[in-house]
């Protein structure tokens, strides 16, 4: 595994694609998160973090000029938008 596959799980995975560590979400991330999920849904959760990473991509593109970290950005907004299929809950 490439050191670019290794950063760019962690980035999946809850790390940082910047240079400093995300914090470890605490039980208060988690009730604000599952009170977003409880007010428009989990689908429309997702889908909201699928806009986010595209939207920070193109601020990495305007702003930084760092095609390589707008491309994982890219690539996560993809990933994290395809994985949820929503199914009746």
């Amino acid at each position: 595994m490439t050191n670019e596959d290794k950063g760019y799980l962690e980035g999946m995975l809850g790390g940082s694609f910047g240079p400093k560590r995300a914090r470890v979400p605490s039980e208060g991330d988690q009730v604000r998160l599952e009170g977003l999920v409880d007010a428009i849904g989990l689908y429309e959760t997702v889908q909201l973090l699928a806009t986010i990473a595209g939207d920070k991509a193109d601020h990495i593109r305007a702003s930084y000029q760092d095609e390589h970290l707008a491309s994982r950005w890219d690539r996560a907004a993809h990933e994290i938008s395809a994985a949820f299929v929503p199914a009746s809950l």
